[in-house]
């Protein structure tokens, strides 16, 4: 059976509303139905009657005894085998290297926010607990206002350690934050730019940190005046973002195969079609598919809602007749691994990676990202509005999906050097002379 290529929808809302006449709709509502029917009767089928029980305490006693031997056993039995298949399974290797050990959001709790002081602390806890700002997010908070408390207290030698990665600010008082000029703050994005080789976009976020960080001293009276604000951001470049075309998408889905062809498809065509992050993907719960609606928890632990097309219904449906049973913490994950754990970010980088390979295309410039921007071009490109857009991709702010349009305007500017007569020679009539 053929299948239907369909990148993206050009129409907000053109969906059936009456899901019953919608025979896949109904489909991914029974499998979710019966997977609920199948986990509750399988944590309820054999309940624990205490009348029934060993009434005698020694008789409950031994039973527990032997049943924890028992256990023991079987769990040293899985751990050998484990180590064992550890070393030749590629997908469980992926997995054990995921987010529990990549991911520096995992690590917050255990690094205490050392080396800055007590006040910088609040600040990031505010962050946390007030303004509800994602673990990653306070995190590169954190390493942005190190860097730069490390800075300053070496700067006005209020330190004597030599090697910069060593400096603790932690007492650093706040009175220094507030004598420092706007040549001072200038110096600081000297040194990160030349001392450590940031990027303008890296110098553009502890720009942003800085202000954020002095606009909430100045608001809890820990100090008066404020030298960030005539601080000023460097310039965004303004990359085009790469992007698949229709061929090359297409291209990439028929290069799918394998043992969790069903799966790594669906992940595929979530991002050609929805333009997911590779969070949100991740993040993915059963609870969340509703017929033809996908409720994604994007960033800032923003809540938006997605129409399914038909492409992705199919996909999914495909996968949900084959997706494993699990009666674990991600039983609810719509993506399992085959260690029967959610499937982690990095396994999923891999799987893109290897079939962009398979398809004959350059893994060195395109990316999970890339399949983002490649959803939200073809869209664009077919007549999506740009608030569409907007509210598609979850931008807060509508400047950041704007960059689309600037690639439609480079387009137009191919087109017209595309024009055959752009190439010809013509040859002009001589002036007459007088």
């Amino acid at each position: 059976m053929s299948k239907n290529y369909i990148i993206a929808n050009s129409t907000e809302h053109n969906y059936p509303n009456d899901f019953s006449e919608n025979t896949n709709n109904d489909l991914i509502s029974d499998n979710l139905h019966d997977r609920q029917i199948t986990n509750d009767n399988r944590i309820n089928s054999e309940p624990f009657d205490h009348k029934s029980s060993p009434s005698n305490q020694t008789e409950l006693s031994e039973l527990n005894k032997a049943s924890i031997k028992e256990n023991k056993i079987a769990q040293k039995q899985r751990s050998t085998t484990k180590q064992k298949s550890k070393r030749s399974d590629p997908e469980q290797i992926s997995d054990n290297t995921s987010d529990e050990t990549l991911n520096p959001q995992k690590l917050i709790p255990r690094i205490q926010y050392d080396f800055i002081p007590q006040y910088a602390r609040n600040f990031l806890y505010h962050l946390i607990n007030v303004e509800l700002k994602s673990q990653k997010t306070v995190y590169e908070y954190y390493l942005d206002l190190r860097t730069f408390f490390r800075f300053i207290v070496q700067f006005k030698n209020i330190t004597n350690e030599d090697n910069f990665d060593l400096i603790d600010a932690s007492n650093c008082p706040a009175s220094v934050l507030e004598k420092l000029t706007l040549t001072d703050l200038y110096e600081y994005l000297n040194y990160v730019r030349e001392g450590r080789e940031n990027n303008v976009r890296a110098r553009m976020r502890k720009t942003s940190s800085l202000k954020s960080f002095y606009k909430y001293l100045c608001k809890q009276a820990i100090i008066s005046e404020n030298p960030t604000t005539y601080l000023e951001a460097p310039k965004q470049p303004k990359d085009l973002p790469v992007h698949l075309s229709v061929d090359d998408s297409i291209k990439l889905l028929e290069s799918i195969d394998g043992p969790f062809k069903e799966r790594n498809y669906a992940i595929i065509t979530l991002f050609l079609n929805c333009g997911l992050r590779l969070s949100e993907l991740v993040g993915i719960n059963l609870s969340n598919i509703n017929g033809n609606t996908l409720r994604v928890l994007g960033k800032g632990n923003k809540e938006r809602i997605l129409y399914l097309n038909q492409t992705c219904i199919d996909a999914i449906v495909d996968y949900l007749k084959v997706r494993p049973e699990v009666n674990n913490k991600d039983k609810n994950a719509l993506f399992i691994s085959k260690r029967g754990k959610r499937i982690s970010r990095r396994m999923v980088q891999t799987l893109v990676e290897n079939y962009i390979k398979q398809s004959g295309l350059d893994p060195e410039i395109y990316s999970t990202h890339k399949l983002r921007h490649t959803a939200a071009t073809l869209m664009y490109q077919n007549g999506v509005d740009i608030r569409v857009l907007q509210q598609l991709l979850g931008h807060s702010n509508l400047g950041t999906t704007q960059i689309y349009t600037h690639l439609a305007d480079k387009q137009v500017e191919d087109a017209l050097n595309r024009n055959p007569l752009n190439t010809k020679k013509i040859k002009k009539k001589k002036t007459d002379e007088a």
